[in-house]
């Protein structure tokens, strides 16, 4: 499965509505990512746009939601998922991802 730039446009939608303190958010594509950036140009969130495997990350399944660990590069694991949306409001707080602890 291939992750379309609409249905992250919905997630960047509900966004700019439901945590407005770091909107607009807007969408950069990259190989494997689509990045969401928040106002000040930092990375908000990764989302893979289909499945791949490397060492750093391990299995990345499409349409997962990424920590940034940097501006290019996502932390290793998922925060939630894109297509199912009761998963948004845990993922992201007022200020940006849920981390894990």
């Amino acid at each position: 499965m291939k992750i379309k730039i609409e249905d992250v446009q919905k997630l960047v939608d509900w966004l700019n509505i439901n945590r407005p303190n770091l909107a607009p958010y807007t969408i950069e594509e990259t190989k494997r990512f689509f990045r969401i950036v928040q106002k000040n140009w930092s990375a908000y969130c990764f989302i893979v746009k289909e499945r791949f495997e490397s060492k750093s990350l391990g299995i990345c399944e499409a349409g997962h939601l990424m920590y940034p660990a940097t501006y290019d590069q996502p932390a290793k694991h998922s925060r939630g998922i894109l297509n199912l949306n009761y998963t948004w409001d845990a993922a992201f707080n007022t200020w940006g991802m849920a981390t894990l602890r």
